[in-house]
């Protein structure tokens, strides 16, 4: 299917999912919050034909792939038909026989399932489990177009099992939530009376992993080859490349869950801004000419991505997911000093979860081809139009920063950066210069500007020109033929005027309202959004620009509000859905892969995180999202550290640059509470604006709507990108001209090839 689907006609379905309705309830033992599953249908065992066989049995077969299990241990052999390679669910004997772990690193290696546990939620750290690790009892069921592979490891009394079916062109695995148990938590009366854990009859089951090391690499083989890991905009860690790799990538994808997070220490604010955010969640492995691509297509909210090379874990290069099924926290002591201890939650995660594998070879076997199949799949997952997202060009992003909050000794001074009519002065002035499109982003324009305390952002400031003169230059720029967007913010909170915590807020798992009630829980963004919908009815709006909308993923302990991550997720992407609906565009800081969809502009690319380890960066997000929605890749005058090199990055990642400008110097608004721009007056970027958005122009008419389909380094310093029709762009990155096949490419500059 994903083949199929990488044709622009006849998508169809990849997966036809039921909508899971999760709530959480109070546990038992404590006033907890537990994780229930209401309507999936799960397949009992009971209900299936049990398999009887030993050693390796083929168990699926279709036109593209072939399955053999191990009925022994339950690891598998997949056969690609169509370059006839075999990929192992775990190394070869021989191999972990040579590497130098200890005994339990190499039943991990040769175990298709990799689990933690500890006998006590208060366990700092937890213990190992795989097939190897004690008795285990497996059972094997017929599927339809598979088979269920069932675990009952007999000393933790811990169950998992994976459901294995052929779909078309690729291989799926999932873990119906039916088929996890553990214990729970067992109680037993201390000598002195009280109810106490008892830890030798205790095992809960806190996270697993299915065929954590499916093509692990020996690294004393002469294999080619790499790790594709979804660090930034895409990473490599290279096989041949040596010294690197110091210690594992692991990244929580979506970010990490701010509700397990405490209000008072600096944790909180170390983890909002965590290198270890994932925005889409795929990982893959190339060796020998031979690849596979994994997506997590459900249970992801609750998952991270690991990768180790050689030395850091194991003798191995190998990459995995992990599935978090009971939730680490800390429960503080001490809320002055931010000391406490760390604890599981008593509760489980409930949810199913699911990978899809999709193998590749030859000139196919690389990160393009792994980012092109990933697009197929958020075309069809995501319901994408690509009518819809085409463009004919691409607008200047022109934000323009209304004012700002001084606080001082004597209270607060609003400070004016640029007054609606000097914004209608500056849109006059590209209008005069030619420009054909311009995407007007005002921010900064309401009570308090930048610093506005939200939710109480009106009345709008009568230093820009209140609210007439605001309407005026929303439909001016609209009459000049460009769009016309507001900023604002209906997720985090800065003030509590009108705000009820214990109602309109997100609470943490220790029953505090996180950040002191920063977080509108969804009802409640939902209210100020139609409450600002109301006041806009006379603006000529394009759409919205909506703060922090979906940048951070978080559940919600508030008993008035209870929703796990997944349903945050999905809570996510109604919001902007219903913004799309008001307005026709909504405009999203972080590109999360689940709210890639018609009417969303991203206004902010993922940078690199994992530096020390990465030996390459890759445009792998860009080759999955260009044709899909638009991007910014950054703020030419106030983000980028080399502008010139950072624009021809943009243009090799098929992204747009966005200028921030006022009109009145820089030094106007250098003391306002939430400014953080170093230059900005309009009239000293004014030619650059023309200029680039010039060169941006050329290369927009020639690319937009159109899907990306190679990417290459031809030297040091050029890239060729490749994008549908025939349209090729070269890059040269290096301060002197250079020739690729009769074509020069001038100094720090592009050319477009047809």
């Amino acid at each position: 299917m994903f083949k199929k689907a990488l044709k622009r006609t006849g998508i169809v379905l990849l997966l036809i999912a039921a909508v899971f309705l999760i709530r959480f309830l109070n546990g038992r033992e404590k006033d907890s919050v537990q994780y229930t599953q209401e309507t999936e249908k799960f397949i009992s065992n009971e209900s299936l034909k049990r398999l009887e066989g030993s050693g390796y049995q083929k168990v699926a077969e279709n036109s593209f792939l072939s399955v053999e299990l191990n009925f022994a241990d339950g690891n598998v052999l997949i056969t690609d038909k169509e370059s006839g390679y075999v990929w192992r669910s775990a190394p070869l004997q021989e191999e972990i026989h040579r590497e130098g772990s200890n005994d339990t690193w190499k039943n991990n290696l040769r175990s298709p399932i990799v689990y933690n546990y500890v006998t006590d939620t208060a366990q700092l750290d937890a213990n190992y489990g795989n097939v190897y690790s004690g008795q285990t009892e497996i059972s094997v069921y017929e599927l339809e177009g598979g088979v269920r592979v069932f675990f009952s490891f007999l000393d933790t009394h811990i169950t998992l099992g994976y459901d294995l079916r052929l779909v078309e062109d690729y291989l799926e695995i999932s873990v119906p939530a039916n088929l996890v148990s553990d214990t729970g938590l067992v109680y037993k009366q201390s000598e002195s009376g009280q109810k106490v854990i008892d830890k030798n009859q205790t095992c809960l089951l806190t996270e697993f992993s299915v065929f954590p090391y499916l093509g692990a690499v020996f690294g004393e083989n002469d294999t080619e080859g790499y790790l594709f890991v979804p660090d930034g905009i895409g990473g490599i860690m290279d096989f041949s490349i040596d010294g690197n790799a110091t210690s594992q990538f692991v990244g929580n994808v979506y970010g990490s869950d701010l509700a397990l997070l405490s209000n008072y220490d600096n944790t909180i604010y170390s983890e909002m801004r965590s290198a270890l955010h994932v925005e889409y969640p795929v990982y893959g492995l190339v060796r020998d000419g031979n690849s596979f691509v994994a997506i997590i297509e459900e249970g992801e909210t609750q998952a991270d991505i690991v990768a180790s090379k050689k030395g850091v874990q194991t003798g191995f290069h190998s990459i995995q997911s992990r599935f978090r099924h009971r939730l680490k926290y800390k429960i503080l002591t001490n809320t002055a000093t931010g000391d406490g201890y760390f604890t599981y939650s008593d509760f489980k995660i409930e949810h199913s979860r699911k990978i899809l594998y999709h193998f590749d070879s030859g000139e196919k076997a690389d990160y393009v081809q792994m980012a092109k199949l990933y697009r197929s799949y958020l075309i069809e997952k995501n319901g994408i139009d690509l009518e819809k997202s085409f463009e004919a060009e691409e607008p200047l992003q022109l934000y323009v920063i209304g004012g700002d909050i001084e606080e001082n000794a004597i209270g607060s001074t609003f400070l004016v950066g640029t007054t609606f009519e000097q914004a209608k002065e500056m849109v006059r002035y590209l209008k005069e210069q030619g420009m054909e499109a311009v995407d007007v982003i005002y921010t900064g324009w309401s009570k308090g500007g930048l610093s506005v305390a939200v939710p109480d952002r009106f009345p709008i400031p009568s230093k820009l020109g209140g609210k007439s003169d605001l309407e005026e230059l929303s439909h001016y720029v609209q009459e000049q033929g460009y769009r016309f967007y507001l900023y604002d913010e209906y997720v985090m909170l800065d003030s509590s005027k009108g705000v009820s915590t214990r109602k309109d807020t997100v609470y943490n798992i220790q029953d505090n309202s996180i950040l002191n009630g920063g977080f509108a829980n969804d009802s409640y963004s939902r209210e100020q959004m139609e409450k600002c919908r109301k006041k806009y009815r006379g603006f000529a709006l394009d759409g919205i620009e909506a703060g922090e909308l979906g940048v951070y993923l978080y559940s919600d302990f508030n008993k008035n509000s209870l929703m796990d991550r997944d349903s945050t997720k999905q809570a996510q992407v109604a919001l902007a859905k219903e913004l799309i609906e008001q307005y026709g565009s909504v405009r999203l800081l972080k590109p999360n892969a689940y709210l890639v969809q018609n009417g969303v502009h991203f206004t902010a690319f993922p940078g690199d995180n994992f530096h020390n380890i990465i030996d390459e960066t890759v445009p792998f997000y860009a080759i999955a999202l260009h044709g899909l929605v638009t991007y910014n890749i950054g703020s030419y005058n106030n983000g980028f550290y080399e502008p010139k090199t950072d624009f021809l990055r943009s243009i090799e990642y098929g992204g747009n640059v966005a200028f921030h400008v006022t009109a009145l110097p820089t030094s106007e608004l250098m003391l306002g509470e939430s400014f953080y721009s170093y230059s900005t007056e309009f009239d000293q970027w004014k030619e650059d604006i023309v200029d680039v958005y010039g060169r941006y122009q050329e290369f927009s008419k020639a690319t937009a709507g159109r899907f990306i389909e190679d990417h290459e380094l031809l030297s040091g310093t050029v890239t060729k990108v490749v994008y549908e029709g025939g349209v090729a762009v070269l890059i040269n990155y290096s301060d002197e001209d250079d020739t690729y096949q009769g074509t020069t490419i001038p100094a720090e500059d592009f050319v477009i090839v047809r």
